[in-house]
């Protein structure tokens, strides 16, 4: 899936996915996020599966979720 421009201030953003817990399930599991290098815009998300991190954080940080 293809990283769209930032829709605050047209920047480009940067990912990073870890694996990490999940509160408060404590489940183990991938926290997505996606960073603007030019303001403070970011968004989070966090799925059981990594392939699922990455598939929804682009959604998100695109503005189709």
């Amino acid at each position: 899936m293809k990283m769209n421009s930032c829709v605050k201030c047209g920047g480009k953003g940067k990912k990073t996915i870890e694996r990490r817990l999940g509160i408060p399930s404590g489940d183990l599991g991938y926290q997505a996020v996606i960073e603007c290098k030019s303001c403070e815009r970011k968004v989070i998300t966090w799925a059981l599966c990594k392939s699922w991190a990455n598939e929804s954080i682009y959604k998100k940080w695109n503005g189709e979720d």
